[in-house]
């Protein structure tokens, strides 16, 4: 009799705890849902931002913020959540006045974001590079400044869409890396342009960051050289490529 009731409560315990498990994965799932639903419509803001260059007066900031703080809410741990925040933010500043209350308290806490991606995400590249990027336009120069480069070029540079951003960073920051940062930028220049890849954009920041003599001694490659001395030449085409109105570097050189 006694082993048939403590079977019973066991069975009963067992279920119990079952139903509870279903109920917490059922409630996680339609949170999860939701979340998901709150990212979209900031995300859809960020995208359509990212064409006009500017924050649309049609589409209300604040509106974007209290979305993405609601996900925030729920899920504070997930790294895509604090990623679409830091660039929200990011956004912000960009569109306030230079180095306005506003401009400095956005991009602050779109450091604080990103700095929140690296640790919940470390082998995000793009994480890295936009930690890097938020911390320079903040002149947050500080000693991990290399460091973060070095994660950056640790994780991405084999990742076709991060190597623009390694050369942009990589020669705006040439004179505050090491000799060794330094040999690595030059061979992935290097190999993408024996592969003829990003030659345009290689060359308009090299000109950018007056880097154009070092590009001679990266490649062999003929058809390059002609076309870097030509350019040399004619320096009003790159400059033409660097003009604010410009925004296909491909259709200009």
């Amino acid at each position: 009799m006694k082993t048939s009731f403590l079977m019973n409560l066991f069975h009963l315990i067992k279920y119990f705890f079952l139903l509870l498990t279903v109920f917490t994965l059922l409630i996680w799932s339609l949170l999860n849902t939701y979340s998901v639903f709150l990212q979209q419509i900031p995300r859809q803001a960020m995208d359509y931002w990212n064409c006009t260059g500017k924050i649309d007066d049609k589409i209300n900031w604040e509106h974007q913020e209290y979305l993405i703080e609601q996900a925030y809410r729920l899920f504070p741990g997930d790294a895509t959540i604090n990623y679409d925040m830091a660039r929200l933010y990011e956004w912000r500043a960009i569109n306030s006045e230079a180095w306005s209350d506003t401009a400095t308290q956005s991009r602050a806490k779109s450091i604080s974001h990103y700095e929140a991606v690296t640790r919940l995400r470390p082998t995000s590249a793009n994480g890295w590079v936009y930690l890097l990027k938020s911390k320079s336009l903040n002149q947050q120069f500080d000693k991990d400044a290399g460091q973060l480069f070095r994660n950056i070029l640790f994780y991405g540079k084999n990742q076709t869409e991060v190597q623009a951003q390694i050369i942009w960073l990589g020669l705006g920051m040439w004179n505050s890396i090491n000799n060794t940062t330094k040999d690595e930028i030059r061979m992935l220049i290097s190999q993408l342009l024996e592969k003829r890849k990003k030659e345009n954009y290689i060359l308009v920041t090299a000109f950018r960051f007056n880097w154009i003599a070092e590009l001679k001694d990266l490649t062999s490659h003929p058809q390059f050289k002609k076309r870097l001395m030509h350019l040399e030449n004619n320096p009003g085409i790159l400059r033409q490529a660097l003009s604010p109105q410009i925004k296909n570097v491909e259709c200009v050189i």
